[in-house]
């Protein structure tokens, strides 16, 4: 490999990092952002050309900052797990020119291009960094101030991006991530995350892509966040990716997260008893907002199928104008709210404007929405609709038998032609248990044709108590109605 200096003189390196300042308004402008940019500036005097050879069989380390350019495509072919690029300092901009790095052997664990921790000032963009067999990008604990833009990374046998942050005070922060595409990555064994953020803060990512990840033979995570906290992502899509199991977007200690414009379509969980899950909030999840995303045409082919899961200890998280459309399963939940104890420790949490529809499940029971001991939360404005269930029960709005769900506002939700294996087994809103719910101005038709299965457990009409505490309304001038015809 040949280095050596441009002659171009007084280049300047910058940065550009947006400080997150989280706020409930689920929208975010470009023009917000540049009111908001912070620079970090790495003054260089020249730029350095990276000439590689035929082959290059042992990383190339970048100790200088600078901006540093890939004359040629780089073609790795260690006998050794290391990088291909390292980067050993602060202050680098890495332009790749159109090139590809990728590697060329079969040994494992090797990296395309790793930053080591406590690193400030980090730019990689333009180019195709290929068929690595550990992690395509790595940064590391305490790295800040970064730019990661216009990459495709292909081929990945373990992550396309790993953020490996390890504790509050070691996290990977203030940074951006835009047009990035994942494809035919984690394509390895075992349980595997194409993009892996462990302890992040403050990072926008934007057009960040998956597309056709995985095999049938593993347990897959697209968007794997865990200790997340003042991020943005926006405008994503997730689009034919395949695992054993699969799960678009796993949340495990998160807060103050804000997701826009996301798109899963047509993806696959393949397994025997493989689970399809679009958004898995679990482990004290918070005050989290999920804005316009879409589930769409996703199949658990031998599992179960849950578009939205916020699992326990998850609180005040809300999903607004969420899509939950044709996708099938086994078993099949649009979305769940499951917690535990008395009180609940899931709790506070909203979907509103939401449209869970036309989903199927193949040989059990279709839920638009399930409530299983979870407290005050509210379901607003939701339109849930056309769900069938070839061979069980069919609900739009499900408070589970023995958990159920107390003191939550329903209000304004149109349920209808949600269908069962029959009459009997379909229901516009089914509530077996639950204490201090008040229903108001619902709409329930067409649930099959027994009226009273439009509104079970809450009369449609009257302010008549429940299961002693459930309200069909408070104060509404019309409170809820049953149509089968």
């Amino acid at each position: 490999m040949i280095i050596r200096k441009l002659n171009v003189l007084n280049t300047r390196f910058l940065v550009l990092v947006y400080v997150v300042s989280f706020c409930v308004v689920p929208t975010i402008s470009y023009a917000m952002l540049q009111r908001n940019n912070r620079f970090i500036e790495a003054s260089v005097s020249k730029a350095t050309l990276i000439e590689p050879q035929d082959l290059t069989f042992s990383s190339i380390e970048i100790t200088e900052p600078g901006v540093y350019l890939l004359a040629n495509d780089l073609i790795f072919a260690p006998a050794t797990p290391q990088p291909a690029i390292h980067i050993k300092t602060g202050g680098v901009q890495l332009d790749l020119n159109k090139r590809n790095v990728v590697q060329a052997t079969p040994t494992p664990g090797v990296a395309g291009i790793f930053v080591d921790p406590d690193l400030t000032g980090i730019q990689i963009r333009n180019g195709f960094v290929l068929q690595f067999t550990s992690t395509g990008i790595v940064f590391n604990e305490g790295d800040s101030f970064f730019s990661l833009q216009d990459l495709i990374l292909k081929g990945c046998a373990l992550s396309a991006l790993d953020f490996a942050g390890t504790s509050t005070t070691k996290s990977i922060s203030s940074g951006i991530i835009t047009r990035v595409s994942a494809t035919e990555s984690a394509t390895g064994s075992g349980a595997v995350s194409v993009f892996n953020c462990s302890y992040v803060d403050n990072v926008l990512m934007s057009e960040v892509h998956a597309n056709k990840c995985g095999n049938q033979n593993q347990n897959i995570t697209i968007f794997n966040f865990e200790n997340a906290t003042e991020c943005q992502f926006l405008g994503s899509n997730l689009i034919d990716n395949h695992g054993e199991t699969l799960t678009c977007f796993n949340f495990e200690s998160c807060e103050d997260l804000l997701f826009t414009g996301i798109r899963a379509v047509n993806n696959s969980s393949l397994g025997s008893g493989g689970d399809f899950l679009g958004f898995n909030l679990t482990g004290n999840c918070k005050s989290n907002i999920f804005n316009l995303c879409l589930i769409l045409n996703n199949f658990a082919i031998n599992g179960n199928f849950v578009g939205v899961n916020v699992d326990e200890n998850c609180g005040g998280n809300i999903f607004f104008q969420p899509r939950i459309i044709e996708n099938e399963g086994n078993a099949l939940t649009g979305a769940c709210f499951l917690g535990s104890g008395s009180p609940s420790n899931n709790f506070n949490n909203i979907l509103a404007k939401g449209f869970i529809l036309r989903n199927r499940s193949l040989t059990d029971d279709c839920f638009g929405v399930v409530v299983s001991r979870s407290d005050s939360g509210l379901l607003k404005k939701n339109n849930i609709a056309y769900n069938t269930a070839e061979f069980g029960v069919a609900a739009g709005i499900f408070f589970e038998s023995g958990t159920g769900g107390d003191e939550w506002g329903i209000k304004q939700c149109e349920v209808f032609k949600n269908l069962g294996m029959d009459d009997a087994n379909s229901y516009g809103i089914l509530i077996e248990t639950g204490t201090q719910n008040v229903f108001i101005q619902n709409v329930a038709f067409q649930n099959g044709t027994i009226l009273a299965n439009q509104l079970n457990g809450i009369p449609a009409g009257s302010q008549e108590q429940v299961d002693s505490t459930n309200l069909n309304s408070v104060t509404a001038p019309w409170t809820n109605l049953a149509v089968v015809s």
